[in-house]
């Protein structure tokens, strides 16, 4: 997967004051763990496999980055309140779709890059 980099063409609606490089190397990673496209994760696919993957990228996106709630939001299309849902129910749905394997690999990839 090369550089971890993701084109997120129009998320922030011009805005290049802020800079998404890091979450976006999130989304790379946690796609990458579940087996999934990067653009799946922001896109609006509702399957089992894409909403875990992408409530693990936005708890990630959370825990590891010092971005708000109404940021993560932008970068994934998404209201604040679904990353709000997404970080509060993110270990119940992980073990419920039995993803909790991916998920972990995916954690670990990002906390382990950043050492």
């Amino acid at each position: 997967m090369g550089a971890c980099m993701v084109p997120l063409p129009g998320v922030l609606d011009g805005d290049q004051s802020m800079t998404i490089a890091p979450v976006a190397q999130i989304i790379a990673l946690t796609a990458e763990a579940f087996g999934v496209d990067p653009e799946t994760i922001i896109d609006r696919r509702n399957d089992a496999r894409t909403v875990a993957a992408r409530h693990t990228a936005m708890r990630l996106a959370f825990d590891q980055t010092d971005k708000s709630y109404p940021y993560i939001g932008r970068i994934f299309r998404r209201h604040h309140t679904t990353v709000i849902h997404a970080v509060r129910t993110w270990p119940k749905q992980v073990t419920r779709h039995g993803y909790t394997r991916q998920a972990m690999k995916a954690i670990r990839a990002v906390t382990e890059g950043q050492e």
